[in-house]
């Protein structure tokens, strides 16, 4: 059976500048990297070099008829010290917008993917209100200097894996765990996502941009572990609530709600958003737990007998439809802006993208409006706390010697990408 997607079809891949551009001591990930953390982490070092081969790597892509690429600009590159601004580094990241018009691949620029200046994590990051001021500055910059090629924005990637991560389970930089002591780090994100917005839409304005701009969601689904416990289910809603939707339905209605804040309206959020990015993986099954208040009151229960990926997620790929379908409510144009697996076996990656174009073709089907499809990742990269050891690439990356050798699966992903089709068995 062939499923055919609509005309016009975004296929894309998805990078972030830490994960492959290489050698920047500049932010607060390299600092933790170097001894700023708990433990010896593995550090990203030259990570892929993607600074310096850009230009292949898009050739690459283009050869596997992509026609899009959702790349991260380094704040830290941009912006080293406070106030001061890198002419190298905007002369760079023009040319990197370039070379994707160059190969007739539409650019999505993400403007802040995790990492933040360490001059500005010295000053408390999002917990300091100022990074309002900074990151507005940072904004302006960048659209005033590259605003002309990029026509999709996305504002800041995964603000409540952020959250979780580096203030919940203490497991990123700041590794803190003190929570809802520090839930202003999720109000200053949501407030930042609107100060953005609006310079980027006044910024083209003045010049006659034409540019979208939305934000990378992560969307993780939540099961009861028993369906038949009104408290499994009462903790499925909360962490659906605070982790998926909180987040998202602020900036549809303006206001910030439990529990970080009791219902408080902020100025020019509503509505600030002309689509979303959808980042999606894997679904958890969660138990309620009093012992886990510090996880709303819930335990993960570890996938038995269900696939997983080499991080030990459940390959789940109906959760891509259930993610479109809830946030189809806010009635904006949706971009998958991650999906992926990490795997040392190919044949799973192959079996995991038609699975889950699958997934995103019965959404659209059923009405929701998807506009593209970015794997994640084009390379092997360094994925954060877990470094170099799992594979998210359709494009193998030898260490030793930054080889780059498509898989298998990034040659059906370009077949894919080529014929705006996908086949799958009936």
């Amino acid at each position: 059976m062939i499923l055919k997607f609509p005309e016009g079809f975004l296929w894309g891949t998805a990078t972030s500048a830490h994960q492959v551009e290489g050698n920047n001591n500049l932010n607060n990930w390299w600092h933790w990297e170097e001894g700023g953390g708990s433990k010896p982490r593995e550090k990203s070092l030259s990570a892929c070099d993607h600074f310096n081969r850009f230009d292949e790597d898009f050739a690459l892509a283009k050869s596997l008829h992509q026609n899009t690429h959702r790349f991260s600009i380094e704040w830290s590159r941009i912006e080293p010290k406070e106030g001061e601004f890198s002419d190298s580094a905007l002369y760079h990241y023009r040319k990197v917008l370039e070379a994707l018009h160059r190969q007739g691949m539409k650019p999505m620029a993400t403007l802040i993917h995790f990492t933040l200046p360490q001059w500005i994590a010295q000053k408390g990051g999002w917990e300091n209100h100022q990074i309002l001021f900074w990151f507005e500055r940072y904004v302006r910059k960048c659209v005033q200097s590259f605003g002309d090629l990029v026509p999709l924005w996305i504002t800041i990637n995964e603000p409540m894996v952020y959250f979780f991560q580096s203030y919940v389970m203490g497991e990123w930089p700041p590794e803190s765990t003190e929570g809802l002591k520090k839930k202003k780090v999720v109000q200053h994100q949501i407030e930042a996502h609107g100060v953005a917005y609006h310079v980027i839409h006044e910024e083209n304005e003045k010049h006659s941009y034409k540019a979208q701009v939305g934000l990378a969601a992560y969307y993780r689904v939540f099961h009861p572990w028993n369906v038949s416990s009104p408290l499994d289910r009462f903790v499925v809603k909360l962490r659906d609530w605070v982790f998926n939707l909180l987040f998202l339905k602020a900036i549809h209605t303006g206001f910030i709600d439990f529990p970080i804040c009791f219902h408080t309206e902020i100025p020019n959020l509503k509505g600030a958003w002309d689509f979303i990015g959808l980042n999606y993986y894997t679904r958890e099954k969660v138990q309620f737990s009093f012992k886990h208040s510090h996880h709303l009151f819930s335990k993960h229960i570890e996938p038995i007998n269900e696939k997983i990926n080499d991080l030990g997620w459940e390959v789940y790929p109906e959760g891509i439809y259930e993610a479109l379908k809830q946030l189809n409510q806010f009635q904006k144009p949706i971009y998958i802006t991650e999906n992926g697996i990490c795997t040392q076996a190919d044949r799973e990656r192959q079996q995991f993208i038609v699975d889950h174009l699958s997934q995103v073709h019965r959404a659209i089907k059923d009405g929701v409006d998807v506009k593209g499809y970015y794997h994640w990742s084009l390379l092997d990269n360094f994925e954060w706390a877990e470094g170099y050891s799992p594979r998210f690439g359709l494009i193998h990356v030898d260490r030793n010697n930054q080889e780059r050798i498509p898989r298998d699966s990034a040659r059906l992903y370009a077949e894919i990408a080529l014929t705006n089709n996908l086949e799958v068995r009936d």
